[in-house]
């Protein structure tokens, strides 16, 4: 589209106000028809002409995008001088152009708010004012000057005052609606970052590996600044010899301010993949991602993570954790639950940090259940958390031997949720569920 077919809104404001200058030039230059006994002068018809070619153009340079300094305040000091020429070509039939002053006066208000409204006003007073007793000097009567000081400048600051008060007003509007904008601009933008996050920390489906039973539930807490990340990990290919079936388990709980923390996250994901295919026991897999986290993650993030190094050749499951409650096993037919018994701090907090590992041996049927802080912390109506110990009760109960992991991970999830309400879930929550099946022939 052409510019002069799709203008800038000031422009539009502006070209308005031209078109209304035309009607008054108009209406000057023809008054003598609604007022037979108005004399026309020569200098009122020249100065006609001249407005009337002064705003022409000023309709063209609008119509073509034009712009000049302080281009409405000479606009508008332009136009009272026009006012005030004509009145004082008229004589004493000058007083019927006045209420042109107010509608000036109103186009300042809205162009430059309330000081713009009495400045506007008092300039007009003053010109016509020094207009009117020039007539009255030729005329050798005041009866022009009283009305003057006594009606219509007095009317015309009351209308002045009036526009303030309407300019004033819509002033505030448009600035709480631009600030509505900016607010709505922002939130919306933190809603497309925590989108990205989430992307980011999804790894997609679980992987479907022989003789390991995998399910997961994730609930996210519905606010951005946080997020639970989960990762699968088979390392057969890549370490130990080729009878050896290593599985890493990660649950991780990223937290720290969003914007800066978007860019690392990719850091952390590499990092933890990388360093699991070292081949690196749990408790050295956390050291050496945090060293090489720190100097990345300060200060904006921290990162919380469980890790089990799974390994179905020797059936052995050894966990490190930083930051994090522990994952918990359920083992034989009595359905006991073992708690794994490590611990250490969060990721990113200091640059050298050594880690406690578990190792458990394990049989067919026994089940690893890793769940983020979220799940432990989510609380009922009267403040009381759910708790870790609550959750693995909750686990043995359930006979994770009947159930597929999947099933016993949608179950621990669905208990929290009828536990806790919605304000008392102030954290992502995620159970992640690794079961032993039997050997296949």
């Amino acid at each position: 589209m052409s510019r002069a077919g799709r203008l800038p809104t000031e422009t539009e404001s502006d070209l308005v106000v031209a078109i209304l200058r035309t009607t008054f030039v108009v209406l000057v230059a023809f008054y003598p028809v609604f007022v037979p006994q108005a004399r026309p002068t020569s200098r009122l018809q020249l100065s006609v002409i001249l407005a009337g070619m002064y705003n022409l153009a000023l309709i063209l340079a609008y119509w073509r995008g034009l712009r000049f300094p302080y281009q409405r305040h000479i606009t508008i000091s332009i136009d009272l001088l026009l006012i005030t020429l004509w009145v004082f070509y008229s004589g004493a039939l000058g007083m019927h152009f006045f209420p042109l002053y107010y509608i000036t006066v109103i186009v300042a208000g809205f162009w430059f708010g309330v000081v713009g409204t009495l400045t506007s006003a008092a300039f007009a007073a003053l010109f016509y004012l020094a207009a009117v007793y020039a007539l009255s000097a030729q005329t050798d009567s005041n009866r022009l000057l009283a009305t003057a000081l006594y009606q219509q400048i007095p009317f015309l600051f009351l209308v002045a005052l009036a526009v303030s008060y309407i300019a004033d007003s819509q002033a505030r509007e448009r600035r709480g609606w631009y600030e509505a904008r900016i607010f709505l601009a922002r939130h919306q933008e933190r809603i497309r970052l925590a989108q990205r996050i989430y992307d980011l920390l999804l790894p997609g489906p679980l992987p479907h590996l022989q003789g390991l039973d995998l399910g997961v539930r994730f609930r996210p807490a519905g606010h951005s600044g946080a997020g639970d990340y989960y990762e699968i990990i088979p390392l057969e290919e890549a370490s130990g010899p080729p009878s050896s079936r290593l599985v890493g388990l990660a649950l991780a709980d990223v937290a720290g301010k969003l914007e800066p923390g978007l860019s690392k996250l990719p850091l952390f994901k590499s990092a933890l993949r990388i360093s699991a295919r070292t081949g690196r026991s749990p408790a050295e897999l956390l050291s050496e991602i945090n060293r090489l986290l720190f100097p990345e993650l300060q200060p904006e993030m921290f990162i919380s993570l469980s890790y089990g190094l799974l390994d179905l050749e020797a059936m052995t499951l050894s966990c490190a954790v930083a930051g994090q409650e522990p994952p918990f096993l359920i083992r034989g037919p009595q359905r006991q639950v073992v708690e794994i018994s490590a611990s250490g701090l969060v990721l990113g907090v200091l640059p050298q940090v050594t880690y406690d590992e578990q190792t458990l041996y394990l049989a067919p049927g026994d089940t690893a259940v890793f769940f983020t802080d979220g799940a432990a912390d989510a609380q009922n109506q009267a403040g009381e958390e759910f708790g870790a110990s609550r959750l693995r009760e909750a686990a043995r109960a359930a006979d994770a031997r009947d159930l597929s992991a999947q099933s016993l991970a949608d179950r621990l999830m669905e208990l929290i949720l009828t536990f806790s309400v919605p304000h008392g879930r102030r954290d992502d929550m995620t159970i992640l569920v690794a079961k032993v099946l039997p050997h296949s022939p």
